[in-house]
This record gives structure tokens, sequence and C-alpha cells, in this order.
């Protein structure tokens, strides 16, 4: 299956290639799902062909979603020689309690092992923390983000746990059952993660990112937040680019076996539900 999601991608990416024209390339991200369980090879096998259809600017981000259990000597030395150089590790937590309440299959130990571990071989890392969950005082939260910094990376993205309707959380908040924080708590949240990572030198340059200057920023994450172009591909990809003046969303199959047979079958996985 993996080997035909690829192929699939890449003829995707030949279709977005023709509907954009020639394009400065500022950004590769692989995030969304699992990309990390993608082999080192195949992640290579995007990369080149990205580099090879648009023009890649000197400074272009390769960067990897990757959860903890996914992460060890030789998955970074793969993920090097593919050309990825930013990391986003998604700790969510350092606490136990915290990670069996969220879903992780991870322990906080072996986040910070990990984290450690990547800090030493990546160029550029970010720890991944969710705050909010029911249950979480201050104090937690102030643990979570000291332990992120004693790790030694230069980025930490701090999200507020979302409830969205039609989760497994979602459903359990329409039972009565509160999975996030009030709002009171929230707010004295936000206000002291702002607070830890601004005295530790960390620019706020979003409202959940935290960067230790300016090349530690995500610039994927800056070309959405900006408003500029980005071409989504793989299951359920969402994308939006400027034709002739004029900004379409867009959004790929979602199934992978529907994407594979779409693109094969049309040259393109545009979700026309």
């Amino acid at each position: 299956m993996a080997e035909a999601l690829v192929d699939a991608i890449l003829v995707d990416m030949d279709y977005w290639r023709q509907q954009s024209g020639a394009r400065r390339l500022v950004s590769i991200h692989f995030g969304g799902g699992t990309p990390s369980l993608l082999s080192a090879q195949n992640l290579g096998r995007i990369i080149e062909r990205a580099a090879h259809l648009w023009r890649a600017a000197k400074d272009m981000e390769i960067g990897l979603e990757a959860n903890p259990k996914d992460i060890d000597t030789k998955s970074l030395a793969g993920w090097l020689a593919a050309g990825i150089e930013r990391l986003s590790v998604g700790v969510q937590s350092f606490d136990d309690r915290a990670l069996a309440f969220l879903g992780r299959d991870h322990t906080g130990q072996a986040a910070k092992s990990v984290l450690e571990l990547a800090a030493t071989v990546m160029q550029r890392v970010s720890a991944d923390l969710i705050y909010g969950w029911t249950g979480q005082g201050l104090d937690m939260l102030e643990t979570d983000l000291c332990l992120a910094l004693g790790v030694g990376v230069t980025h930490i993205s701090a999200y507020q746990l979302t409830i969205e309707p039609g989760t497994a959380f979602g459903k359990a908040q329409a039972r009565g059952v509160d999975k996030a924080v009030n709002p009171d708590m929230s707010a004295d949240m936000f206000e002291l993660k702002t607070q830890i990572l601004s005295e530790a030198g960390f620019e706020q340059y979003e409202v959940s990112n935290f960067a230790k200057n300016k090349t530690a920023r995500s610039r994927h994450n800056l070309v959405y937040w900006q408003g500029g172009d980005y071409i989504g591909v793989g299951p359920g990809a969402h994308g939006r680019l400027t034709i002739d003046g004029v900004r379409s969303a867009t959004i790929a199959a979602h199934k992978p076996k529907d994407y594979i047979e779409q693109t094969n079958a049309l040259g393109d996985a545009l979700d026309s539900a």
C-alpha cells in the first residue's frame, strides 16, 4: 500500500504542477496523520519530485511531524539522508497521566529521551505540546514547558486542547463529561505559557508557536498563517491555490484506497463529494 500511495502522490503532484505553473518552493511539509510511518526512501521520492517540479528556494524548509515512538537513531539518519532538516515531535506532555488521558502510546520519559536525541541530530527540532485538559493545573503546565526548554529545542508549539464535534472527546463532551478546562483556567494557562517561554527568550510569532530565533520559525506554518498558496497532496490533504487572481480551496479524496484509485484513473485526487 505504501508504494502505491507514494506513486499516486507523485502523479497528483504532476497534476498540481500543471495547475500552478512555475512557482518558488519555500517548504515541503509532511504532516497530518502519521507521515513518519512512510519509509525514508519514500519520503525522499516525494522530496525529489517536488524539487524537480518547482523551483526550490535556497532556504527551503523540509519538515516532518513524528510521534516519539517512531524516532530512533536509524530513523533520524534516514530522514536526514532524505533531506529532512526540521522535526516536529508530538510530545503532547511529559506527564504519563496526561498522555493516558489524551490516548497517546508513549511515556513522558520516552518523549524526553527522543527529544534529546533528535536535538543532537536534526538541524531544527520543535516540541509540540497540548494543554488545557481536565485535571491539569498550572503547575503541571509549567513542568511540561520547563522540561521542553531543558532539552534544548529551539521551537515549542503549545496548543490548547480543542474539542471537535464527532471526535471521541466531542462525544464525551456532548454526554456532559468535561474533557477541557473552563475558560478562566484556559486564559490563565495561556498567560502562563506566554510568560514562561518569553522569559526563556522565545518569541511568540503566532498564538501557539514560539521560536528561539527567526531561523527556528516554521516557514511551513507561516505560509498558511499569512495567506500564502500551498498544495496539499495525500489522502484528505487540504490546499489553497491562486490561479489568475482567483484563490481556491482544495481537498483530496480522504481514504487511501480512493486516493490511489482516483489518481490512477483521472490523474488527480480532487474530492468531488
